[in-house]
């Protein structure tokens, strides 16, 4: 008769983690570069490591991950690999690698809005733009910058401004992971009368007004009405005659 000897492989309960990283390689799809040597399995001098994605291609010796130093996760936000340590080609153990992907802030990245050049009381309502459930904006920090230059105790998701300038915030979630809104902030006014062209007295009663405007704003026009109807072009036709009041509206909200 002969002796068989049989040797049972050691999947260990430990589970070793790389730390998490943040979503940030523009491309927020829960994929990102890994390095799986930085894990630290502990080994002897004379032991390495194979890297596997699943248990059993470890046992199997199948499927060995080729650069584990540039490696990126396949499943999405979290995965599992299998590090296979061997000792002169006979398997010594299983280890697990957790490897986790943190989401980053979800917000709407740009925006706009004005202040108003001849109404400096005027302020803008800038806001941080978070799209996740606002209960829970005690998770998130914030930090606002003008023309990228921060301002100094402004660490709240809202900013009120009446200068015009490119604003942005930064804002942190509680995974330390951060992301950046960008606001443009443009200049708007009242608008200045230049000139008004009548055509009149014509057989039909087709008389034309044409209204020309100087300033920053973005101007709608009305006949007769301050308060509007409104319209978007600065010509109105068939006006009867007589006396009649233009209003000349800044639909940014810097006045009539």
């Amino acid at each position: 008769f002969s002796n068989l000897t049989l040797k049972s492989n050691f999947i260990s309960d430990v589970i070793y983690s790389i730390d998490p990283v943040c979503d940030d390689d523009e491309n927020e799809d829960g994929i990102h570069l890994f390095n799986l040597k930085d894990a630290n399995i502990p080994i002897t001098i004379t032991q390495e490591i194979k890297y596997y994605l699943t248990e059993n291609d470890a046992l199997l010796e199948k499927n060995q991950i080729e650069a584990p130093a540039s490696y990126h996760n396949q499943i999405p936000y979290n995965q599992i690999i299998f590090a296979r340590i061997e000792e002169e080609n006979n398997c010594y153990g299983i280890s697990k690698i957790k490897l986790e992907v943190k989401k980053l802030p979800n917000i709407e990245t740009n925006a706009t809005s004005n202040v108003c050049d001849n109404n400096p009381s005027y302020f803008a309502h800038l806001n941080s733009g978070i799209l996740d459930n606002v209960e829970q904006i005690d998770d998130y920090s914030f930090i606002w910058k003008k023309d990228n230059i921060e301002i100094m105790n402004k660490t709240s998701p809202t900013l009120d401004v009446n200068i015009a300038g490119i604003y942005t915030v930064t804002i942190k979630n509680k995974f330390n992971c951060l992301k950046t809104r960008t606001i443009d902030v443009t200049p708007s006014s009242n608008a200045t009368f230049e000139s008004i062209d009548i055509t009149d007295l014509q057989i039909d009663d087709s008389n034309k007004i044409t209204i020309n405007v100087s300033g920053k704003g973005k101007y709608e026009y009305g006949l007769n009405a301050p308060n509007g109807p409104f319209q978007d072009s600065n010509i109105f036709n068939n006006i009867p005659s007589g006396i009649h009041d233009l209003y000349i509206n800044d639909e940014n909200g810097c006045g009539i």
